[in-house]
């Protein structure tokens, strides 16, 4: 594991998704990219590793409908795929 904090990286997706998120799932994804920077596992995150070819790719919680997909590249860098509802969060990227 990383002792330093990660790099987290925005795709243009994950940009246009946020800005459809609600006020409640805004202000988790905000303390989930604190947590993401330093521990992308840390406990709490409630993560889900999805089986998809393209690698190391997560989901984490930030409501009860909302999630944020990330994929994980190398110790130290995240890539923030989408954030949304469900049917959007999960859309292939």
């Amino acid at each position: 594991m990383c002792k330093h904090k990660n790099t987290l990286k925005c795709t243009r997706a994950f940009s246009k998704s946020v800005r459809r998120l609600s006020a409640e799932a805004n202000r988790k994804l905000s303390q989930v990219l604190e947590t993401l920077a330093r521990d992308p596992f840390a406990k709490g995150l409630q993560l889900e590793k999805l089986e998809v070819p393209k690698g190391r790719v997560y989901s984490v919680r930030l409501s009860k409908g909302s999630r944020l997909i990330y994929k994980l590249l190398s110790c130290g860098t995240i890539v923030l795929l989408r954030a949304g509802k469900h049917e959007v969060a999960y859309r292939p990227y």
